[in-house]
């Protein structure tokens, strides 16, 4: 999962913040390098406790233009995100969804934890 980040210049340093999550606290660096790496712990950081608290995580959009910066979440946040997020739009519990693949509920269920 990528998603973008917004980098401002400012007088002391650069500083981020992400279009997608509006409550997200911008990430402070002294070079685009070292705002994008505070911007991602702090994204990974939200994902997960979105995650763990069974709320919304909102879908990446692409953003253009010369501020923005890609910024990707470890696949091992991503890929139990993109799963919870496919059973849910689907309407299936786990069992169902472990079903549907063919494996038992409790693999299903360790593919969704993080």
């Amino acid at each position: 999962m990528i998603y973008y980040a917004k980098i401002f210049k400012g007088k002391d340093g650069y500083w981020s913040e992400f279009p997608d999550f509006k409550d997200l606290p911008g990430s402070e660096g002294n070079t685009i390098h070292e705002v994008l790496q505070n911007s991602q712990e702090a994204l990974e950081g939200v994902i997960e406790s979105l995650f763990d608290r069974k709320c919304d995580i909102p879908q990446p959009k692409i953003y253009n233009g010369s501020s923005y910066y890609p910024v990707g979440i470890d696949d091992s946040l991503a890929i139990p995100v993109i799963l919870r997020k496919i059973r849910i739009s689907s309407g299936m519990t786990l069992k169902k969804m472990a079903g549907k693949l063919g494996i038992t509920y409790q693999s299903y269920q360790n593919l969704e934890t993080l």
